[in-house]
């Protein structure tokens, strides 16, 4: 909520409507308020944009958010705490660690990833925890074998001896997206501009304005790179993300 809070601000100021904080514990939950109009914007991961805008296209993505190197992606990881090696039956994993369903580093880029090394998920018991960072410890505490996450997050616990095993090539970043139902297509449009003429990484001034926000979203924001999606939809064609609880 502190990290969120200024950027809500922000948005305040320039749409000249107050803005609230709405928190969700699931991708699924955030979708259903989506396509029931409860929420207006919301901040969603290439998987979860993807599910939503074939359940319903209507939805106007405002804008990718970019990371402190000015690009639009991002990578998943499959993460040990020892790296799995030789043959020995003992490097056959017997639980892995996933962050949600609809996550992108949850079950889909996991299973891809673990797919590359002969492992699947289909044959392994794993189990949804949530928080990228909690499975991370997971694996740390070795209360599981594996865990799938973003990079990002498993580097921040490398001096504690996280492992990545395998990395997913770059997928597109968390976009902004508007209901273009409750929300006029003239106020989406000026959100846009303004949200898209930050340039915090260049601008001093622009800087200033985002240097409390989030990390996830402090560097500026980039239209909508839809080819970006293509590694996510093509890992989609091929794998199927069970309903949870079967």
């Amino acid at each position: 909520q502190k990290q969120f809070s200024p950027f809500v601000t922000y948005l305040a100021q320039i749409s000249g409507q107050k803005v609230s904080q709405q928190f969700f514990d699931d991708h699924s939950d955030v979708l259903n308020a989506l396509l029931n109009d409860e929420v207006d914007m919301a901040f969603l991961g290439p998987l979860p944009y993807l599910t939503l805008s074939k359940k319903d296209p209507s939805f106007v993505p405002i804008g990718q958010f970019l990371n402190s190197h000015g690009e639009f992606t991002y990578t998943c990881a499959l993460v040990t705490y020892d790296c799995m090696t030789g043959d020995s039956d003992s490097q056959i994993p017997q639980k892995i660690a996933l962050t949600q369903p609809y996550s992108t580093c949850g079950y889909l880029m996991t299973e891809s990833l673990l797919t590359s090394l002969g492992l699947s998920l289909t044959t392994t018991p794993y189990e949804y925890i949530g928080p990228h960072d909690e499975c991370a410890l997971r694996v740390i505490r070795k209360e599981v074998d594996l865990a799938g996450m973003k990079t990002s997050i498993a580097k921040k616990y490398s001096s504690l001896g996280l492992q990545v095993l395998a990395e997913s090539s770059p997928i597109p970043s968390f976009l902004l997206v508007a209901n273009s139902r409750t929300v006029s297509a003239e106020m989406i449009h000026d959100i846009q501009k303004k949200l898209l003429a930050l340039d915090p990484l260049h601008n001093v001034n622009d800087f200033e304005i985002t240097k409390n926000w989030s990390e996830l979203i402090r560097y500026g924001a980039v239209e909508l790179h839809r080819d970006s999606f293509h590694e996510v939809e093509q890992v989609l064609s091929v794998i199927s993300i069970p309903e949870v609880g079967r």
